[in-house]
């Protein structure tokens, strides 16, 4: 009888010995490891965007990689609308061969997600320049911008050369029109009178009057910010893809006949803040 206790208590102790390790083992197998955390090409650790937002990168550039004019016109497309107080005209990007830098200036050009920027001076034919676009941009919900590394083979690579060049696409690099309010006031009388000009709906005028120097009632911005179409709210309620604003864009979905403004009349708009909002 002492025996087979004996036995059954050897049993009960190798069972409690085996369920111990198998319970540690899971333990440690759930424990989760830390991934590496994502450099930037000097090594720099680089800030992770929020859960809901996603990297804000260059998804184009123009002119393509290869020889250019002695002073070319970049124009830099990005995924998503840029936060104004991280963009600066004279220290959005370099042109560097070896020593030699190239700086410039550059203007937002907010409907296309775009930065348009051209070095101050001639760049020195033959040398091979590299192009990098400061890493202090966020978007406008606060992204980091995301640099790849550069190397000679990737597309930021440059050759300046006195040769002439074909003519190429003019578009992407394009200047902002410098319309008139007549031109910016029939946009709206087209599309959005239907509904502002109607006094049931109680809406704000869209006349000059009632646009220039008036507070928006929905967030802490002027609707017209005269030479900074990213800073005036009536740009952002405009842009149906624009982060962040309140209630709805213009003209809302859900009208009669609303639809997106066309490219053209967008630019149009944005063109007349940049250029001072004249009257």
């Amino acid at each position: 009888m002492r025996l087979n206790t004996a036995v059954s208590e050897h049993g009960l102790w190798t069972a409690r010995r085996s369920a111990i390790f198998w319970v540690l083992i899971l333990a440690s197998a759930c424990v989760p490891i830390e991934a590496e955390p994502l450099l930037d090409s000097e090594g720099k650790v680089l800030e992770l965007p929020g859960a809901a937002d996603r990297w804000l990168e260059v998804v184009e550039t123009s002119p393509a990689p290869g020889e250019v004019e002695l002073r070319p016109t970049f124009a830099f497309t990005f995924n998503d609308y840029l936060d104004e107080d991280s963009f600066k005209s004279y220290g959005f990007a370099t042109l560097s061969a070896g020593g030699i830098t190239a700086n410039g200036r550059a203007f937002y050009r907010m409907s296309d997600k775009t930065v348009v920027w051209r070095p101050n001076s001639d760049l020195v034919p033959g040398l091979i320049y590299r192009v990098q676009v400061a890493a202090s941009l966020k978007s406008a919900t606060g992204a980091p911008f995301l640099q790849r590394a550069s190397n000679a083979s990737d597309s930021r690579v440059f050759v300046p050369t006195s040769d002439a060049l074909p003519k190429v696409d003019p578009a992407p690099t394009a200047p902002l029109p410098a319309p008139t309010w007549a031109q910016v006031e029939a946009i709206f009388d087209a599309s959005c009178a239907h509904c502002h000009a109607d006094p049931d709906w109680r809406l704000n005028p869209l006349s000059y009057d009632a646009l220039f120097g008036a507070s928006s009632e929905q967030v802490d911005l002027f609707l017209i910010q005269p030479g900074n179409p990213a800073g005036s709210y009536l740009m952002r309620k405009i842009l149906w893809d624009y982060p962040n604003i309140k209630f709805t864009p213009q003209p809302p979905p859900w009208s009669a006949g609303a639809q997106e403004l066309s490219r053209e009349d967008l630019l149009t708009i944005e063109g007349w803040i940049a250029h001072g909002a004249q009257p």
